[in-house]
């Protein structure tokens, strides 16, 4: 938290941290739940690109996985990748990649709940490990074994595992 310039983001970026520390931490559903929308609000809007400050909580979310609530953790990685869906509106070019950049710094995270995790967990982290492959060629063959690994756990999983491994086959990134 602290290597990034809060106030450079103006009145709101102070709170936004403090908001983002709250939201790790938290361990009542429902302001896990306020708290991601005013997060999500404050730079990835559902109508718009994202907004400046989304790399540094991208960057803050990656690693407030490690110490998470079990509350928090699925909203945490639902809201990683409402930030990967928001590079593909945004036209700021280094701010996507900035954002793109701190995802994928999170690989190694996401492959790790996903093979701990909740089935939740395990479905979000099979998206977000989807979109490393997708990001960066040298996460494709780690993340497609993973995702295969994780598809043996349960119905839900082989199910967001096959959809996913479609899509990558689909779009070229898979033979």
């Amino acid at each position: 938290m602290d290597r990034h310039k809060w106030t450079d983001l103006g009145e709101g970026g102070i709170a936004l941290s403090e908001r983002i520390m709250e939201f790790i931490s938290a361990r009542d559903p429902d302001r896990v739940r306020e708290l991601f929308f005013l997060i999500e609000e404050a730079v990835v809007p559902v109508n718009g690109p994202m907004r400046v400050g989304a790399e540094a909580v991208s960057a803050c979310l990656v690693q407030g996985l490690l110490s998470a609530t079990p509350s928090s953790r699925r909203e945490i990685l639902y809201l990683l990748f409402q930030l990967a869906g928001g590079v593909v509106d945004t036209p700021d070019s280094n701010l996507v990649h900035g954002v793109r950049r701190e995802l994928e710094l999170g690989f190694p995270i996401y492959g790790q709940i996903a093979e701990v995790g909740t089935s939740d967990e395990r479905l979000q982290c099979i998206d977000l490990l989807s979109l490393c492959a997708r990001f960066n060629k040298p996460c494709l063959d780690r993340a497609t074994s993973l995702m295969r690994r994780i598809a043996e756990v349960g119905d839900r999983e082989a199910s967001t595992v096959s959809v996913e491994l479609e899509d990558l086959r689909r779009d070229g990134y898979i033979p």
